[in-house]
């Protein structure tokens, strides 16, 4: 499903998304759980945004704007994650309160199970990282309370 930007969206995300270029233009992955996230695609590159789903919700649920504070503080942290633009409230622009961040490529697993991997690999993804880098990621950003 894609879906072409109001004015307003886009004037947002000229003024709060460096690189970003009108025309842009929203393309729903079509997989993934929870919260709607779309590749945002533009003449400056490509972006993504994640937004609350629409409907009534509960008052903690769905909450982005925490998971945007989250991954804002790990940046220039060892956790490799991509870089988080900004944060938008303003549920007019798109529908629901959202916010961007770089798109990278890379690859997504499907199936929790992680078939075709070798026990090792799956090690490796599920703990040895965490392992590795989780007293940087308590201390990073003052989310050292949480």
């Amino acid at each position: 499903m894609n879906v072409d930007l109001s004015e307003p969206a886009e004037a947002w995300l000229v003024a709060n998304v460096d690189g970003y270029h009108c025309p842009g233009r929203l393309e729903k992955f079509s997989f993934g759980q929870s919260n709607p996230t779309y590749k945002l695609s533009c003449p400056g590159g490509r972006f993504v945004l994640r937004r609350k789903p629409s409907g009534q919700l509960l008052p903690k649920a769905h909450a982005i704007e925490r998971e945007f504070r989250v991954l804002k503080a790990l940046e220039g942290s060892p956790i490799p994650i991509p870089h988080m633009f900004a944060y938008c409230a303003d549920a007019e622009l798109v529908g629901a309160p959202f916010y961007v961040m770089d798109f990278v490529d890379g690859r997504i697993f499907y199936d929790q199970r992680l078939p075709g991997m070798t026990a090792e690999e799956r090690g490796y993804l599920r703990c040895h990282e965490c392992r590795d880098r989780r007293p940087s990621c308590s201390r990073a950003g003052g989310l050292g309370s949480w």
